[in-house]
C-alpha cells in the first residue's frame, strides 16, 4: 500500500494550541466514560494528535466518496438519458 504524507507548517510554539483547538472543535473530550464503571470518567486513551489524524483522514475519505458518488450519478444520468432519447415512439 502506498502512503501519502502531509506536513503542515505552523508558527513556532503553537502546535499544541492549534491541535487542541482543532480537536475540541470536532468534539474531542479529555475524558471519556469509564467502560468498567460508567458513573466515572477516565482519561481519553486517544491522543489529540491521533484524533486529529483520524479526522483529517475521515475528511479525505468522505470527500473521495462524495466525488465518486457524484461522478456515478452523472454517468448514470448521461447513459440513461441517451437510452431514453434513442427510444422510438410512434
Amino acid at each position: 500500500m502506498d502512503t501519502i504524507t502531509f506536513k503542515i507548517n505552523v508558527p513556532t510554539g503553537m502546535t499544541n494550541e492549534l491541535v487542541s483547538e482543532f480537536v475540541y472543535y470536532h468534539g474531542y473530550t479529555d475524558t471519556i466514560a469509564d467502560p468498567i464503571d460508567e458513573t466515572k470518567t477516565i482519561p481519553n486513551p486517544v491522543t489529540k494528535m491521533e484524533y486529529t489524524k483520524s479526522k483529517i483522514a475521515g475528511f479525505i475519505k468522505e470527500s473521495i466518496k462524495a466525488y465518486r458518488c457524484n461522478l456515478a450519478i452523472h454517468t448514470a444520468r448521461t447513459t440513461k438519458s441517451a437510452e431514453v432519447e434513442a427510444l422510438e415512439v410512434s
